[in-house]
Parts: C-alpha cells; sequence; structure tokens
C-alpha cells in the first residue's frame, strides 16, 4: 500500500528535524560577522565554511525553508560536513528572509558572492559550484541569471522554480506569497525579475540541473520537471533525501554537481 502525502510530508519533517538535532559544530565563519563589518543592509554576513583544501572545487550551499525567518541554515550543516570531506570547499551562508521584501534575500546572498570572490574562491580553475535546496533551489537559479557576473554551475535541489504557480498553488501555505508580498497580478514587475521560470528565456544558463524526488510532498517534482533546464526526477525519493547524507538517493546530489561543474568546465575551456 502506497502512503499518503500526508504521511510522506511527516517523513520529511522528520528527516529535518532530526539533521537540526545531529547537526554538526558550526564551520568557521568567514562572513562580516567574523570581522564585525556590516554587510549590504548594515548587519553582519554569517558565511560558515567546511573542507580546508585550498584546490578543492569551491561549493555554495544555499538553504530551504520557504524565506520563513524561524528557519535558517542549521539542518544543511551535515551536508556541508560531509561534501568537505569529499574534497569541496563549502560555504554555508545565512541571508536575510523579509516577509514582503524578496529582493533582501538575494542581496544578501550576491554580498556572499562578493565576499567569497574577493576571498579567493574564484581564482581557481573551478569556479564555485551554488547548490540550493527548496526555496534555496530559487536564489540559486537567480544566481546563475546574473549576467553582470561570472557564470557558474547550479544545482536546484527540489527548488521552487515556478514563483507565479507556486502562489496560485499556495504552495507551503501561501509561502511564495508571503515572500513576495502579494501575487503577480498586483506585483507583475516583481515576479518578471525574480520568478526562475519565467526569467530563464535569454538569461538563463546551460550549466544548471535540476534535482527533485518523485515522492516530494513539499514542493512537487513537477516544479523541476516543467523547468527548461536539464532535470532529473528520483524515483523513490522526497524532498528532504536531496539534503540527507544519510539517505540512499544523496549520490544523485554528487552526480549533479559533477554534471553542472563539467558543463560550465567544457565552455570555459572552449573559450
Amino acid at each position: 500500500m502506497s502512503e499518503s502525502t500526508k504521511e510522506i510530508a511527516a517523513r520529511e519533517d522528520e528527516v529535518i528535524a532530526r539533521l537540526v538535532a545531529e547537526a554538526p559544530a558550526p564551520g568557521v565563519d568567514i562572513g562580516t560577522a567574523a570581522t564585525g563589518q556590516p554587510g549590504p543592509s548594515g548587519d553582519p554576513l554569517v558565511v560558515e565554511t567546511f573542507g580546508d583544501e585550498p584546490h578543492a572545487t569551491p561549493v555554495v550551499l544555499v538553504h530551504g525553508g520557504f524565506w520563513r525567518p524561524t528557519i535558517d541554515r542549521t539542518h544543511l550543516r551535515a551536508a556541508a560536513v560531509v561534501l568537505g570531506k569529499h574534497g569541496h570547499r563549502v560555504a554555508l551562508p545565512e541571508y536575510r528572509r523579509v516577509l514582503g521584501d524578496p529582493r533582501v534575500s538575494l542581496t544578501d546572498l550576491l554580498a556572499v558572492d562578493d565576499l567569497l570572490a574577493a576571498a579567493g574562491w574564484y581564482d581557481g580553475p573551478a569556479r564555485p559550484i551554488w547548490v540550493g535546496h527548496s526555496a534555496g533551489g530559487t536564489l540559486a537559479l537567480l544566481r546563475a541569471m546574473q549576467s553582470d557576473r561570472p557564470a557558474v554551475p547550479v544545482v536546484s535541489l527540489a527548488g521552487v522554480t515556478d514563483l507565479p504557480r507556486g502562489h496560485a498553488e499556495q504552495l507551503g501555505k501561501g509561502a511564495v506569497t508571503d515572500w513576495m508580498g502579494g501575487g503577480p497580478e498586483d506585483l507583475p514587475e516583481l515576479y518578471a525579475e525574480l520568478d526562475p521560470q519565467g526569467g530563464w528565456t535569454g538569461r538563463g544558463t546551460p550549466h544548471a540541473r535540476l534535482l527533485h524526488g518523485q515522492q516530494d510532498a513539499t514542493v512537487p517534482a513537477a516544479y523541476s520537471a516543467d523547468h527548461p533546464a536539464l532535470h532529473r526526477i528520483v524515483p523513490g525519493a522526497h524532498h528532504a533525501d536531496l539534503v540527507d547524507p544519510a539517505s540512499p538517493h544523496w549520490h544523485h546530489v554528487h552526480t549533479a554537481m559533477l554534471q553542472a561543474h563539467g558543463s560550465l568546465w567544457q565552455d570555459l575551456r572552449r573559450s
């Protein structure tokens, strides 16, 4: 007998709760919080780092949580530690989640991007792979769409890729509507600016991979399947499997990262 959506959602919540309860110690903060310097809003940036191999492929992990202010980066520390032990230098940033003011989230992450560039993370042959989960997948895709910045490989894990659809379907109990401050009929310019689906044509990147669990009860797999970027739907996986290193589906994350990184690397060699 197959599980109901409610039962799958309960398992997803249990995994996230475990990842928070058993989270490893914080990484080394290289953000402006470590030096007391202000970020773009006057508040300090927090960027935990894991892994100390100087020539490792850098990774930026962007947490989800439907942009709710109560959900932070803690549940991604386990993934950051594992990636750090497997040849990556990992940045796990925090960013503001202000309901009704979505631009501040992207502003903070672009400030993190600038901080990493100043710290030499873009100096090597491998550019940082931006990996975002759920709402963080939205933000990682938006980083890919910044035409005035260096191209980066991007992996969206169970991302909210279509904001008008998320508003119409009241995804996450109205999470998109709350974050954006209204619907696309009220805020057409804001949705056009921040929607990874509608804004992808002409501004997107081929160096993106979308990964989604077929049994995702939090963000339906169609959000990745219907996006024009390359995607893979993982049979049997749910929403939290893609950030849980103990999950049997975790290896698909590594594969998507390698594919996105390899795609950009080939283009850079040809240029």
